[in-house]
């Protein structure tokens, strides 16, 4: 997605570097707790620019085991999408060259300060926002993690897409 922002400024020479751009990561994660060996409890986050998507209320979820079970969750607790939002401010400053001026594009070879001069071109605040859903997914079942589970594969879905986290049980892993 077309989500970037400026990196910040070098603290050691403020506004002495060009804007370079950075892209703002969507963090899609999920990591589970053991609450028994019945009951496991999958926290899921979903980021995205539009606030419907990143709501965990709007997908599907199931939970598979290497050997096919299919569960539901028993209850989704905790169901909330909240707005992140970074600020920045695009002052433009003129550098003062060194000896050597500038160069072709006419940019200072060896930029020896800054005019404190920001106030004559004048720019709106930047910024960016996204949406982070984040839900607990309960699932239930008698002895649903035993010693014999070799991996779980979660699926967070939703008509055309979805994303899966699969993890694996197994002492050779370890070792690879």
């Amino acid at each position: 997605m077309e989500l970037n922002q400026p990196d910040t400024a070098d603290s050691a020479k403020p506004g002495s570097a060009p804007i370079h751009n950075h892209h703002w990561p969507l963090i899609n994660q999920a990591s589970f707790t053991i609450v028994s060996r019945d009951r496991l409890r999958f926290h899921v986050q979903v980021d995205h620019k539009w606030e419907d998507y990143a709501d965990l209320n709007t997908w599907d979820v199931f939970l598979e085991d290497d050997t096919g079970h299919h569960w539901v969750p028993e209850s989704v607790d905790h169901p909330k999408t909240r707005m992140i939002t970074s600020m920045w401010d695009w002052e433009q400053v003129t550098p003062i060259c060194g000896q050597f001026g500038r160069d072709g594009r006419g940019d200072c070879i060896t930029t020896v300060g800054l005019r404190n001069d920001g106030w004559k071109n004048r720019q709106a605040l930047g910024s960016l926002s996204i949406f982070r859903g984040t839900a607990d997914f309960v699932f239930y079942q008698r002895d649903l993690f035993t010693a014999n589970v070799k991996s779980l594969r979660l699926v967070v879905r939703r008509s055309g897409e979805a994303f899966e986290f699969t993890w694996k049980f197994d002492d050779n892993i370890a070792t690879e």
